[in-house]
């Protein structure tokens, strides 16, 4: 296989991947539970508004949390992905 066609099948595996878990909302409660956390961490880089992220119904609230349900959906898709090719790897040595 070239390196062309293995590129295209990592990328269509992972944004195959990407979808199903975004669309699943399995990350969608932990994605809720660290917004708060993740607001006041972020509390720590603001350099001009110190009250940007404390009030609870802002609009950068909501993104943080769309930030976290997203990246954590890409992180396991990278994952993913790594471990089918991890796993192809393995079938074919074996066999």
């Amino acid at each position: 296989m070239s390196k062309r066609a293995k590129w295209l099948l990592r990328t269509f595996t992972f944004l195959v991947m990407m979808y199903l878990l975004l669309i699943s909302g399995i990350f969608y409660p932990l994605a809720q539970r660290l917004q708060i956390p993740f607001a006041s961490f972020m509390n720590y880089f603001n350099f001009g508004d110190p009250v940007l992220f404390t009030d609870y119904y802002s609009d950068n609230l909501e993104h943080i949390w769309l930030y976290i349900y997203v990246s954590m959906n890409i992180f396991s898709g990278v994952t993913l992905v790594t471990f089918f090719e991890f796993l192809v790897k393995l079938a074919k040595k074996n066999g």
